[in-house]
């Protein structure tokens, strides 16, 4: 489902769905658009009649009491997937979403303020957004009107005091990030939980103002599971949700993974991918690392992930390697 910000229109009326529509594309957004009545019947009138085998399943497992794949039916699917009526989803992925067009949003919804409610994800156009100040306080209001501020019970209450992680990322913005093992199925950011609706807790941030991005733990088995995602798909939301490690860094560095090929070829070509990936200062820094994690570790498996990460970054002609 993506990285998404959603929010809501008070007034759900097709005229001014259209109105915000045309706001909308005015800016950009051509692909981007409020969802309305029309767009809903349309969509189904296309699952409905297509033969196309992608759509069968719909029509086969989103079914009304009698059995029967009906308009009704098929919105429940919908609103898994935030598309109701009224409500427009944002992508703020790294990787699909620039600054400027997070920019954008940001100046759309402060314009459009006294006509939305907010849904999900405004914590996040503010973490990577670069929006004026003035906007960014609006935003920050915005993301809490209309909710109720209720409050969980003192013992449900989480004030996370983390000052360090396992390893301290590179990220697609200036400042890094922890990751740090957690009870999660994907990755996400660790976020203060004071109130019972969760868009209204903030991102955790320590005492230097780092994130810490909570990672799962990994499953044995064909394929190996990452939570309830593989590795590829587990990197790919990790990636989107900005960071910048190497994959055959990251891997062998968090989870220990050795790497199957171990040629000198294949560690001279991992190497070159590093020299790419990483600016001098940035190996030095992991080569360093790796040294202070491989003197410490006792358990032989996790010393062969080390091993191998050392042999790689020693070959890197600006890395100072340690006797």
């Amino acid at each position: 489902m993506g990285q998404k910000a959603v929010v809501i229109a008070k007034d759900k009326s097709n005229e001014n769905l259209e109105k915000l529509n045309k706001a909308l594309k005015e800016i950009g957004f051509t692909r981007t658009s409020f969802t309305t009545e029309a767009d809903i019947l349309k969509w189904y009138k296309n699952v409905l009649t297509d033969g196309d085998s992608d759509y069968s399943w719909i029509r086969e497992q989103y079914v009304d009491e009698n059995g029967q794949f009906t308009l009704e039916s098929y919105k429940e699917l919908l609103k898994i997937h935030d598309e109701k009526v009224g409500y427009v989803a944002f992508d703020y992925a790294f990787g699909r979403t620039s600054t400027r067009q997070l920019n954008k949003i940001a100046r759309f919804i402060y314009k459009n303020q006294e006509q939305l409610k907010p849904i999900k994800g405004m914590d996040d156009i503010l973490e990577r957004g670069e929006a004026p100040n003035y906007i960014k306080k609006v935003l920050k209001d915005f993301k809490h009107k209309n909710l109720p501020a209720i409050k969980l019970p003192e013992d449900e209450q989480y004030h996370p005091d983390c000052q360090s992680g396992i390893m301290l990322c590179k990220s697609f913005s200036p400042n890094p990030f922890w990751v740090i093992f957690g009870k999660v199925d994907e990755p996400k950011f660790m976020k203060e939980k004071i109130y019972a609706n969760d868009i209204m807790n903030r991102i955790y941030r320590d005492e230097k103002n780092l994130g810490y991005m909570l990672i799962p733990l990994v499953s044995l088995g064909v394929p190996t599971m990452f939570g309830k995602l593989t590795q590829n798909e587990f990197f790919t939301r990790a990636w989107d949700m900005g960071l910048r490690e190497h994959p055959n860094f990251f891997f062998p560095f968090i989870y220990k993974n050795s790497f199957v090929k171990e040629t000198k070829k294949f560690y001279k070509e991992v190497a070159k991918e590093f020299s790419a990936h990483y600016t001098p200062e940035e190996l030095q820094e992991r080569y360093n690392t790796v040294r202070k994690h491989y003197n410490k570790i006792q358990n032989k498996y996790h010393t062969k992930c080390y091993e191998q990460l050392d042999a790689i970054l020693s070959l890197i002609s600006s890395v100072t390697i340690e006797d």
